[in-house]
C-alpha cells in the first residue's frame, strides 16, 4: 500500500500538467500543487502556497461562474481560461476541476488538471485563418473563373454566330470548308472552356446532383442516336445494347450521366479508326430500391499502353505527349468523368491493350422505381446514322421581340437569327430601356441579356414582374448571357425569367426555348 502511494506520487510530480488541490474556503489556498502546475504559474513550491485562487483568474466574472457551477454540478470539463502567471503574463488554459472532501479536515476542496493550451489555440486560429483564406482564394478563383468565362463567351458568341449565318449563304466549296474548319475550331475552343469550368466547379464542390426521376433506357437511345452523326463521318458503328434486367425509370442526376458517357463515347469515337464502338448497359440490384448501373463502352482504337493507364484520369493528362498533338484535347474530359462518377458513389476504371481498343468501365449507385424493369421491345438497338430535319419557318406566326442587349456584335447576331425567321425584332441597349419598352408596347417575349449598363437584366426582369402584378397580364422573358455557371442560371430563374440561353448561342436550341416559351408548335421538315 505504502509503495502504490509513493508511486503515485511520483507520477503526479513527473506529469507535464498541472495538478492541484485547493481549499474552497474564503481564503481559497493552494492546498497541493505539483511542479508542472509551479512551472506553468512562474512560482516556486514556497510562493505557490500564499497565492489565492482567485487571483490567478484573468477575469473575476469567470472565477465566480466557474465556482458557482463546481458548487452546483460537482465538476466542470474541459473549459477554457485564461490564467495570469506570477509574472503578469496571461496564458490560456484548459481546465478540468471535482468538488471533493478532503480525508483529513472533511472541508470541501476542488481537485483540478490544468493544461497549458496557448500554443495549441495560436496553432487552431492559424489553421482557421489559413482555412479562411483558402475559402477567399477559392471564391476568387470561382469569380474569376466566371467572370473570364462571360469575357471569353461574348466574343465567342459573335465568332460561331457569324459563322453560322455565314454558312446559310451560297458559298463556293472552298469558302464552305474554310469556314468549316475555323468553325469547328471554334467548337473546340468552347468545348475547352466548358471543361475547364467544370473541372474548377467539381474540385470546389460547386456541383450538386440532382436526384430527378429520368428514364435511363430513353437517355441512352437519345445519346446513340445524337453521336452516331460523328460516328457515321469516320464509317464506324455506334451500337448501344441495354440490359433487360435494367431498370426503365430510376432517379439520380441524368444530366451528369449523359455527360460522363458523351465524353467517354467521344473519346471512343476519337481515338478510333475503324471498327465500332459499343455502350452496354448492366444492373445489379442493391438493398431496397437501389440499383448498381454497369455502363461499359468499348471500342476497337488506338488502345492506351498498361503504364500509362494509371494516371489516365489525372488532370491535364493524356496517355502520351503524341496524343495532344495528333488528336488534341487537354485531358481534361477523363478527369471530370472520373470525379462525377465518384460523386454518383461509383467508381470508374479501363481495360486497354495497345493497338486493339480499350472500355472504359464504370459503376454507379441509383434508385430505381418499383415498377420498373419493363424490356424494350429490343434489348439490342443499333443506330449508325442520324440525321435532325432541316428547320423551317414557314406556317409559323409572326413574333414581336424586344432584345435587349447592350454589345453590338451579339445583338447584330441575335437580329439576324431572328429575322430569319420572319420575327419583328426591337433592340434596347440596356435594362431600365427594356422595362420602359415594355410598358409601351406589346411584345410576345423578351430576349434579355443579364450584363448591361444602367440596369442589368435581373433587375429589369423584376421590375417587369412587379408591373404584371398590376396588368395581371405576362410576358415571356428568356435570359440570354454569356455567364454559363450552373448558379447563374438559377439566379435569372429566381429573378422571374421563364428560360435561359447561354452564349454562343446555338441556333437550333436558340429557336427551340423561344418556340417553347411562347407556345409556337415544333417546326418539322
Amino acid at each position: 500500500m505504502h509503495e502504490s502511494h509513493l508511486q503515485c506520487e511520483e507520477l503526479i510530480r513527473n506529469l507535464e500538467a498541472g495538478i492541484f488541490r485547493w481549499s474552497l474556503d474564503s481564503n481559497s489556498q493552494v492546498l497541493f500543487a505539483n511542479p508542472a502546475f509551479n512551472r506553468m504559474l512562474g512560482y516556486s513550491d514556497q510562493n505557490i502556497s500564499h497565492v489565492r485562487l482567485k487571483d490567478i483568474f484573468k477575469d473575476t466574472e469567470e472565477f465566480d461562474r466557474l465556482m458557482t457551477k463546481i458548487s452546483s454540478e460537482g465538476r466542470v470539463r474541459n473549459e477554457w481560461i485564461k490564467i495570469k502567471k506570477g509574472d503578469g503574463q496571461v496564458i490560456e488554459c484548459s481546465l478540468n476541476a471535482v468538488l471533493a472532501k478532503a480525508k483529513d479536515s472533511g472541508n470541501l476542496v476542488v481537485d483540478g488538471v490544468v493544461e497549458d493550451i496557448t500554443e495549441h489555440k495560436k496553432a487552431r486560429e492559424g489553421l482557421l485563418q489559413a482555412k479562411i483564406a483558402a475559402e477567399e482564394a477559392n471564391s476568387a478563383k470561382s469569380m474569376f473563373l466566371a467572370n473570364m468565362s462571360h469575357e471569353v463567351r461574348t466574343p465567342m458568341n459573335a465568332v460561331i454566330g457569324m459563322l453560322d449565318l455565314t454558312l446559310d449563304m451560297d458559298l463556293t466549296q472552298e469558302q464552305r470548308d474554310n469556314l468549316m474548319t475555323a468553325k469547328e475550331a471554334a467548337d473546340n475552343l468552347l468545348n475547352l472552356l466548358n471543361d475547364i469550368l467544370d473541372i474548377s466547379r467539381v474540385e470546389s464542390g460547386k456541383i450538386k446532383l440532382e436526384a430527378i426521376e429520368f428514364n435511363l433506357w430513353q437517355v441512352i437511345d437519345s445519346i446513340t442516336k445524337g453521336l452516331s452523326v460523328l460516328a457515321h463521318k469516320k464509317n464506324i458503328k455506334l451500337v448501344s445494347r441495354v440490359k433487360p434486367n435494367v431498370p426503365r425509370l430510376v432517379v439520380g442526376d441524368s444530366t451528369r450521366l449523359r455527360q460522363i458517357i458523351i465524353n467517354l463515347v467521344n473519346n471512343a469515337i476519337k481515338f478510333t479508326h475503324e471498327g465500332q464502338v459499343e455502350i452496354i448497359v448492366d444492373a445489379a440490384f442493391a438493398l431496397d430500391d437501389e440499383v448498381i448501373l454497369t455502363f461499359s463502352i468499348s471500342d476497337t482504337g488506338i488502345g492506351i499502353p498498361k503504364d500509362k493507364q494509371a494516371t489516365i484520369f489525372d488532370v491535364f493528362t493524356q496517355a502520351d505527349a503524341s496524343i495532344t498533338r495528333r488528336y488534341g484535347g487537354t485531358g481534361l474530359g477523363l478527369a471530370i468523368c472520373k470525379k462525377l462518377v465518384e460523386m454518383m458513389d461509383g467508381h470508374i476504371r479501363i481495360e486497354s491493350e495497345e493497338g486493339t481498343g480499350s472500355t472504359f468501365i464504370f459503376s454507379i449507385r441509383l434508385k430505381a422505381k418499383p415498377d420498373t424493369g419493363m424490356p424494350m421491345s429490343s434489348a439490342h438497338k443499333e443506330n449508325e446514322f442520324f440525321q435532325r430535319p432541316e428547320v423551317s419557318s414557314k406556317g409559323l406566326r409572326i413574333l414581336n421581340i424586344l432584345l435587349a442587349e447592350d454589345n453590338p456584335l451579339n445583338q447584330k447576331i441575335a437580329v439576324k437569327l431572328l429575322e430569319k425567321r420572319g420575327w419583328l425584332v426591337t433592340t434596347v441597349e440596356n435594362g431600365q430601356q427594356a422595362v420602359d419598352q415594355v410598358a409601351q408596347k406589346k411584345f410576345d417575349l423578351v430576349l434579355m441579356d443579364v450584363q448591361m449598363p444602367v440596369l442589368d437584366g435581373l433587375q429589369a426582369t423584376r421590375m417587369i414582374r412587379e408591373r404584371e402584378k398590376i396588368s395581371k397580364e405576362h410576358i415571356p422573358v428568356v435570359a440570354m448571357t454569356a455567364r454559363a455557371m450552373a448558379e447563374d442560371e438559377k439566379k435569372c430563374l429566381d429573378a422571374g425569367m421563364d428560360a435561359y440561353i447561354s452564349k454562343p448561342i446555338d441556333a437550333q436550341k436558340f429557336y427551340g426555348t423561344i418556340e417553347g416559351v411562347v407556345g409556337l408548335p415544333k417546326e418539322s421538315a
